[in-house]
């Protein structure tokens, strides 16, 4: 039952209002007061509050009120947390949250050291000693735009709105774990910083570009730099699964690769998506494998013995490997892109979506089951339509 709606200036001010609420609910009266959004304060409620008046109930203030005090009645107050007056600060909730959350989502490490290298970079240097229940939707807005002004890109230049959305998408996911256990009423809204509409492609080598590649890679003189090379841009692996590849994965009595790991913190697991999958080979890769030195005792198949004994190649080792060597071309640098690029030489020789999907092995809630049903065989014949490059790997075609 509603007993009461009334309506002063907010703390003094002339241009703000706020309203007292007061309702009863099972033989307990509830009394709150709400700041009415600045939308709602028209100058015709400011009038009437300075006066001493009431509110008409055809005025948008009132009818906000009115719906706040339902809310009241039909939804009662959670309690407050019971640790002090103010709970737990963001700093002491993070760690908790940090330790309890990811545990019980059964997360991957990466997506966990992802999240937890954000909250430290970002979030706990300016919410650490603020109490959870002060961590407003104001604040929350404030350091939006304190983020977006002071983040930088990888040009150097501002952050892409994309970018601050997900750093900002870490602290919801932290804010909607606090409400669950009640150390929140509420979830403050985050809005999103507007993307444009349009996707950009992804970027890939031109035909010119991957041969230049190809050939500074078998230009090097190290098989296993040619080997990676044609793993990304023929077989569109992703480099922690390049590096995590072993002899008992490639069958080249069927021309066939299985994927089984990858890496999550450069500690070898299960790929990316989950699930293994079996690839046909191309026969440029399958001439490369069959020439590819082996070392004693290690199971990889792309390894490096610089100063030291044999051992695999990191992803950041390879990542660096593949950057001088693009630099020195002027050709846009990583290890992904030859992923793309693969992606993108299928489609265009006439790969289904579907097909592509199975053969990189791509995992989203939409479309997992049609991946499932697909079989990445159809684009064996797609991935040796044409040389691939016209001048990598002359020598073993000979």
């Amino acid at each position: 039952m509603i007993e009461k709606i009334a309506f002063r200036p907010y703390r003094g001010s002339d241009d703000k209002i706020e309203a007292e609420i007061v309702v009863t609910v099972a033989g307990k009266k509830i009394r709150r007061r709400k700041r009415v959004p600045d939308a709602l304060t028209t100058p015709a409620a400011i009038k009437a509050v300075a006066k001493g008046k009431a509110l008409k109930p055809s005025l948008p203030a009132w009818k906000w009120a009115r719906r706040e005090a339902e809310k009241l009645i039909t939804e009662p107050p959670k309690k407050k947390p019971k640790k002090g007056p103010k709970g737990l600060s963001f700093g002491q909730f993070c760690e908790r949250y940090l330790e309890a959350y990811w545990t019980s989502i059964d997360a991957k490490p990466m997506t966990r050291l992802r999240h937890e290298t954000t909250l430290r970079r970002y979030h706990l240097p300016k919410f650490g000693k603020t109490p959870m229940i002060e961590i407003t939707r104001a604040k929350i807005a404030r350091y939006q735009a304190e983020l977006a002004q002071t983040i930088k890109g990888v040009s150097g230049g501002p952050a892409k709105p994309a970018s601050v959305n997900t750093i900002l998408m870490v602290l919801v996911t932290l804010l909607k774990y606090a409400a669950e256990l009640g150390y929140l009423e509420s979830v403050p809204m985050v809005r999103r910083l507007k993307t444009p509409n349009q996707k950009k492609k992804a970027p890939r080598y031109s035909e010119e570009e991957l041969d230049q590649f190809l050939l500074a890679a078998e230009n090097t003189g190290d098989p296993h730099v040619l080997l990676a090379a044609l793993l990304g841009a023929d077989q569109g692996m992703r480099r922690s699964e390049i590096v995590t590849l072993q002899h008992e994965d490639v069958d080249l009595a069927k021309m066939e690769i299985t994927i089984k790991r990858g890496l999550s913190n450069e500690v070898e697991g299960e790929t990316k998506s989950g699930r293994e999958r079996t690839i046909p080979m191309s026969k440029r890769v399958a001439q490369a494998l069959r020439r590819h030195p082996r070392a004693l005792g290690l199971p990889q198949v792309i390894w490096h013995a610089y100063k030291g004994p044999p051992r695999r190649y990191t992803a950041n080792g390879l990542y660096r490997r593949f950057g001088e060597i693009q630099e020195q071309l002027g050709l846009r640098t990583g290890v992904h892109i030859l992923r793309h690029t693969a992606a993108s030489r299928l489609a265009d020789r006439g790969a289904s979506q579907a097909q592509v999907a199975a053969f990189l092995g791509h995992s989203r809630p939409s479309t997992s089951d049609i991946y499932v049903h697909v079989s990445a065989e159809g684009v064996r014949g797609l991935l040796d339509d044409e040389p691939i490059s016209g001048e990598a790997l002359e020598k073993s075609r000979n």
